[in-house]
């Protein structure tokens, strides 16, 4: 919000703020400034000043970036002596070779929040604000501008933060001066200007070739990255916000050199200035389909670089070179360090988590557990009983259709609701792919939800709660097992809600790892089962041959990769392996894509059965769910499972056998003659979501054995049991003689 001023004209506040507090602001009298209040001695010194500063210009006088900043950093903190409690007041000071008064605001609030900020803190940010401007030599001042030229106005954008200094959580304001560089034409892209963000793909393939490799990963913060990226030709002429203007009185603009936030062009500018700085600095290169994904070598070591804006992903074997890319950083822009996964074991970014259990793991990605906590109570729902299967909603729809009841619309505050879940499940299938059918079917309500999708809403939301423990994991695996797969399912007019149109579903999978999922209505009805396995086959080629150049980026392969596509339909894949349409005239631009790129190599199109097809989990509810979802994600919520031999998909099973079991001394010492490498990692049973008939957690650690062959099975030994950390308890049902989970 625009902050109030100050009446310079008057000497006196706005009429509502005398009414308010029956006073009038005081004038703060700084150091840099005269007592005096003749408009020709306040021109005497400006002009005096500007002088001083070009005679110092002609002598060369300069100092280095980081002198410059931390110079103009103390005389933030310093400059403006305010107390909580004064209205008003005034300070001198430079800014692009001139000077610039700073009004004291009269009040001040939070622009997400609308919470009242001190005033003293907020004057302080501002300052510093302006002391950023100047150290990083955003731009050239100007009193007059050429009436023809196009003037874009600014504003305060302040908000509360916690700073930490001396190792202390600090509470500061943190002001913005954003430009309102906003109209009605033509868009960013049309105009060439959006910026590019790293997508979802990007951040799970980077996270995909770490958790390969077992690097370390740090996060790293840029502070008011934009104003580090220089425009270049682009003229651009802001006015100063309110608040700042001449000693006079009179309006100040500024000419930039370098982006201001809210610019429309300032994103792309930061993307282009940090990509060049990466590849001058350590010779990284961007992705082609993804200019935010870096990769290449440094001390002949390979690193990965993933930018989101002013937020930064760097990783590499070595955590002593990373650290040194970042000094190196640091002396070309403002960063620090939020988090080191091997001293932390955790990275938050984005809201979501990355985590690592011991050095050199498997990393796990998700959300905090308590991300869906106000959403289930907003719905009643925190100390409701969870489902433990799935809900079938196409059933639930179906039904809805023959009773009136159900099709009548929600409340506006009942719709509201329903689209704030919504949101946040949509935000949660980023690291949650499972639910994507779920939130395709929920997503059909989301214009005017009715009774029927309030219902289906509740039914997804008790089935969570169940399974709100999951992580995705990204575990360790040899680069010549890390092939891209697509698996791809379709359901064949099985719901009479949408009039019959079918379900395409897929995923991608590198190695082992689940990069991509999606759910997606068909646009048309599909005249046989045949047709509609047809669309999902086109749907899974296109979506890996779109993957294929990032993964080759990723992995270091200089020729093209040629993706495997799984189908459990046999006629159409027989349909992608001949030639001529036959009776496809109707779908003739789709086979023809099929056909043109498996004869041209692009892609291979093999055959799965059904029950070993992942992607049924995103067409439909069935009885495989939770065998798919557990290859998919690795992490059991149930550990004591009968044994199950591993699939080419994911050979993460897990099967728990009691230590005095003969059946696991026998398995214990064919593991121990085995020649094949066998891989020891942990889980904690509070992290797979494990609960006793007491509904607690059952704080065991269980020691996983993985064999990287094929066609052995995997194996779970009960290690011991561990304290939870906290209050919330710990569930009796951890001592197998109570629980019953041993006949």
């Amino acid at each position: 919000m625009a902050l109030p001023f100050p009446n310079t004209n008057t000497r006196s506040p706005p009429k509502e703020k005398i009414a308010e507090q029956g006073k009038t602001p005081r004038r703060v009298n700084s150091q840099l400034t005269q007592k005096g209040k003749s408009p020709m001695r306040r021109q005497l010194i400006s002009w005096m000043w500007n002088l001083s500063l070009w005679i110092g210009s002609q002598k060369g006088v300069a100092m280095a970036f980081a002198e410059r900043f931390e110079h103009h950093e103390a005389i933030g903190q310093v400059a403006a002596p305010v107390q909580e409690g004064e209205k008003g007041g005034e300070i001198i000071v430079e800014l692009s070779g001139g000077l610039v008064k700073v009004q004291r605001p009269c009040a001040s609030r939070d622009d997400v929040t609308e919470v009242s900020l001190d005033l003293g803190l907020t004057y302080e940010g501002m300052i510093k604000e302006l002391k950023a401007l100047e150290s990083l030599s955003v731009g050239d001042m100007m009193w007059t501008i050429d009436p023809k030229q196009r003037v874009i106005s600014t504003r305060w954008v302040v908000a509360a933060k916690n700073e930490r200094i001396d190792g202390k959580e600090t509470p500061i304001v943190r002001c913005r001066i954003v430009a309102r560089d906003y109209s009605t034409g033509p868009s960013a892209s049309q105009l060439g200007i959006s910026s590019p963000t790293a997508s979802g793909e990007a951040l799970k393939l980077f996270l995909a070739a770490i958790g390969a490799e077992g690097f370390n990963i740090l996060g790293l913060d840029v502070s008011t990255a934009f104003l580090f990226a220089w425009l270049g030709d682009e003229k651009v002429v802001v006015s100063m916000p309110e608040g700042c203007v001449r000693p006079g009185g009179e309006k100040l603009y500024l000419r930039l050199k370098k982006a201001l936030y809210g610019l429309r062009s300032a994103a792309l500018h930061w993307t282009r200035h940090l990509s060049g700085l990466l590849g001058k600095l350590f010779g990284l290169k961007p992705c082609p389909t993804e200019p935010c994904l870096f990769t290449g070598y440094f001390k002949n070591k390979r690193v990965f670089v993933l930018s989101y804006v002013d937020d930064l992903l760097l990783a590499g074997a070595s955590t002593d070179d990373l650290y040194e890319m970042v000094e190196l950083l640091r002396k070309e822009l403002k960063l620090k360090v939020t988090a080191d996964l091997a001293k932390d074991g955790k990275i938050h970014f984005l809201g979501r988590e990355i985590l690592r259990s011991e050095p050199g793991g498997d990393l796990k990605f998700g959300m905090d557990p308590g991300y869906m906590q106000d959403v289930l109570e907003e719905y009643k729902l925190e100390n409701a009983k969870g489902l433990p299967t799935p809900p079938c909603l196409r059933d639930l729809l179906d039904k809805s259709l023959d009773e009136a009841s159900l099709q009548v619309p929600l409340t506006p505050e009942a719709a509201a609701r329903y689209r704030r879940a919504l949101g946040k499940l949509s935000w949660l299938s980023a690291t949650r792919g499972d639910l994507v059918y779920y939130i395709s079917v929920l997503a059909r309500g989301q214009s005017s939800p009715l009774e029927v999708h309030e219902r289906a809403m509740r039914a997804v939301l008790r089935y969570l709660k169940t399974v709100v423990h999951y992580f995705q994991v990204f575990p360790r695996q040899r680069h010549s097992h890390m092939l891209l797969r697509a698996y791809v399912d379709a359901s064949w007019g099985s719901e009479r809600s949408v009039e019959r149109r079918s379900i395409s579903g897929g995923c991608l999978m590198l190695g082992k790892a689940c990069i991509k999922s999606w759910a997606r209505l068909q646009q048309s009805v599909a005249l046989s089962s045949a047709e509609s396995e047809l669309y999902a086959l086109v749907e899974g080629s296109r979506e890996a041959l779109g993957a294929r150049c990032a993964v080759g980026h990723i992995l270091g392969h200089e020729g093209e990769i040629v993706p495997h596509i799984y189908c459990d339909s046999e006629a159409a894949v027989n349909i992608s392996k001949m030639e001529g349409l036959r009776k496809l005239r109707h779908i003739d631009i789709r086979a023809c894509f099929i056909q043109t790129e498996v004869q041209a190599g692009a892609i291979k199109v093999f055959s799965v059965k059904g029950t070993e097809n992942p992607a049924d989990i995103f067409t439909k509810y069935g009885t495989e769910y939770q065998k798919h979802l557990d290859g998919l994600w690795a992490v059991h919520r149930k550990l004591w499972v009968v044994v199950k031999t591993m699939s080419n998909l994911s050979d993460h099973w897990a099967v728990e056998w009691p230590a005095r079991c003969a059946y696991w001394k026998q398995t214990e010492s064919f593991f121990e003659r085995l020649s094949y490498p066998v891989y020891t990692s942990y889980v904690d049973g509070c992290a797979a979501g494990l609960l006793g008939n007491d509904g607690l957690p059952i704080a065991k650690r269980w020691r996983v054995m993985e064999l990287q062959w094929p066609e052995l099975f995997l194996t779970a030994r009960l290690e011991g049991v561990r304290q939870r950390d906290g209050t919330s308890g710990k569930s009796r049902g951890t001592d197998q003689r109570y629980n019953g989970q041993y006949g």
